[in-house]
Formats: structure tokens, C-alpha cells, sequence
């Protein structure tokens, strides 16, 4: 499992855990099939993937585990973490650059007042 697909684990698995997902999926309305087939395979979700004739297939009675409660538990403290994360990092650079920025400010000012005073008078 990926981090660019935590999203999607986190979609499908919160519909789960609500107990809002059909009975029968086929559409990819939800998630891509790769995502159901990987939560299946992960035992995150039970349920089935049947074949139809015409070659394709659906996803059938899935449900969620408790190991796919942890799981969904385990990615929104992570993606929480990330964001409060990225927010800390934006803060941070954003001071730092007011703070250097002052310090060049406050330099050139008192550079200024000692080269007028030292050359003007």
C-alpha cells in the first residue's frame, strides 16, 4: 500500500466502518478496483470479487474488519500528523523569513544613520 493511495484507503474504509457501502460494486464510483482487490488481499475488508461473463467483474458483501478499523485508526493519526506537519513547516519558514528580513531591515537602517552621521555630519 502507498502513501499517494491513503486517501482512497481511507475513503472506502470510513464507508465501510459507517456501513454505507452496496452490497455490490462494479463502477469505481467509490475507489479504483485495485484498491478494493488490495484491502482484500490485506484482510482489511472481507467480501468477494466475482467474475462476470462479459469479463469483467464486481466486489460483492464487502465489510470491514477490526484489523481494517485499525488500519483506518493508524492512517488518519498519520495523515493528521502530516498535515499538522506541512502547516508547522509553513509556519516556521514563513517567521524565519520575517525574522531575517527585520534583521536586514534593522541593518540597513542603523548602516545608514552611521554613514550619515560619520559622513554628513
Amino acid at each position: 500500500m502507498t502513501d499517494s493511495s491513503n486517501d482512497l484507503y481511507i475513503k472506502v474504509l470510513t464507508i465501510a466502518a459507517n456501513e454505507r457501502l452496496p452490497s455490490q460494486i462494479h463502477d469505481n464510483k467509490i475507489a479504483p478496483d485495485h484498491i478494493f482487490t488490495e484491502l482484500l488481499k490485506d484482510r482489511y475488508l472481507t467480501g468477494r470479487h466475482e467474475k462476470s461473463f462479459g469479463g469483467g467483474g464486481y466486489f460483492a458483501n464487502l465489510e470491514i474488519t477490526t484489523l481494517g478499523r485499525q488500519f483506518l485508526k493508524k492512517l488518519i493519526i498519520e495523515t493528521e500528523a502530516e498535515t499538522i506537519k506541512h502547516k508547522a513547516k509553513t509556519v516556521g519558514t514563513k517567521f524565519l523569513k520575517w525574522v531575517l528580513l527585520s534583521i536586514g531591515g534593522i541593518f540597513i537602517a542603523l548602516l545608514t544613520a552611521w554613514l550619515i552621521k560619520k559622513y554628513i555630519g
